[in-house]
């Protein structure tokens, strides 16, 4: 099984509010595409993804829209998604599971279908595994987990490899595996007796099960197209993310977020006074909101949540094309991408084509 770095629960101050995806917010923050404003009806779409793109266009009330065309170009298919656990901003925890998972039904059978006509594995955002997964590996890891079932059922449970069980975890969660609260409940209820020992390993293990476990019902409801389709056998996936690069983006976005919150409220709050409107800035930099500030932590935030990201992603489909498997099987057509809807990718890809020899050119497909 590949090593998934326990580094987000290195600190147990922060094992309860980490994770593996970055939020739904995004989509609100990033300058949104032009291009979604209509749907374009270009030849490309057509001529390479072939019979049946309409039909399911139209069926699931997709748009449809194309970037960077160009002749020789690999074309990213841009699957805009909406993500993270609920609630989202303004909503309820239940009106958030329910729009999360409506829209990733709606994305589910085009997901399935750019799989089978790009003939590339799904590079799926917040997976970290840099390698395809594929049926092989499906199976391999449900043979695993119906084992540490077994394991943690019997009398000779505590000589499992903690550190290993923590690995394991880690990798169903970001895989979003449909057993994995049920395998994580059994877990807690056979370690819980040992808390008492005071052990550093086991007690870390539990606050990460207890974590989890307290939001099963909300995050647990929520339905994953891409996640869906691989454990269920229609598509092989890939993993989009650096897990060093995602945390530092995490904290990017939690920081810009937060002050950027704070700073418009301060603002909201002045304006209702006499204050002079001139004074404004003067007042907001004496509180520690300068705009200077405020700028510092844009750019953070474009750098890491958007530049370096979308780069990896470039990076790990290149890495992807030099691959064995690529070169005994064929280069695929195309390569669809599950990616936050907010995502522009035109910046970014711009620089990348002046100096790559592989270019690339963006198909995007969202719900209407």
């Amino acid at each position: 099984m590949p090593e998934l770095k326990c580094k987000i629960y290195e600190k147990r101050s922060s094992v309860l509010t980490r994770r593996l995806t970055l939020p739904f917010v995004i989509a609100a923050l990033i300058t949104p595409d032009s291009l979604l404003a209509a749907e374009r009806h270009a030849p490309l779409p057509d001529a390479l993804l072939g019979a049946g793109l309409r039909q399911i266009l139209r069926s699931d009330k997709l748009k449809i829209s194309v970037k960077l065309a160009g002749k020789d170009k690999i074309y990213i298919i841009h699957i805009g998604q909406i993500h993270e656990n609920p609630p989202l901003v303004g909503k309820t925890t239940q009106e958030s599971v329910e729009i999360i998972s409506s829209w990733q039904k709606r994305i589910r059978n085009f997901t399935s279908f750019s799989f089978r006509v790009c003939k590339s594995p799904v590079f799926v955002e917040g997976v970290v595994f840099k390698k395809r997964l594929d049926a092989k590996f499906r199976e391999r890891m449900n043979k695993l987990i119906k084992r540490v079932e077994r394991l943690l059922k019997s009398k000779s449970f505590n000589k499992i490899n903690i550190d290993g069980l923590m690995q394991l975890f880690l990798f169903l969660d970001n895989l979003k595996h449909p057993d994995r609260y049920k395998v994580m409940e059994l877990a807690y209820t056979t370690y819980e007796k040992l808390a008492i020992s005071g052990d550093d390993k086991i007690i870390d293990l539990l606050l990460y099960l207890n974590d989890k476990l307290a939001s099963r019902y909300t995050a647990g409801k929520v339905y994953y197209s891409a996640m869906g389709l691989f454990w269920s056998g229609k598509i092989d996936i890939y993993g989009a993310e650096d897990i060093d690069l995602n945390i530092e983006a995490m904290d990017a976005l939690k920081d810009y977020t937060l002050f950027k919150e704070g700073r418009d409220e301060l603002m909201d709050r002045i304006r209702q006074t006499d204050i002079k409107s001139s004074l404004l800035e003067n007042i907001l930099k004496q509180k520690g909101y300068s705009r200077a500030k405020l700028l510092k932590y844009k750019a953070r935030f474009d750098r890491l949540v958007i530049t370096e990201r979308e780069n990896e992603l470039y990076m790990r489909i290149q890495a992807y094309f030099k691959s064995p498997y690529v070169k005994k099987h064929g280069k695929p057509r195309c390569v669809p991408v599950v990616y936050g809807v907010g995502h522009n990718f035109s910046n970014t890809l711009k620089k990348w084509n002046k100096s790559h020899q592989l270019k690339f050119g963006v198909i995007k497909v969202s719900p209407k």
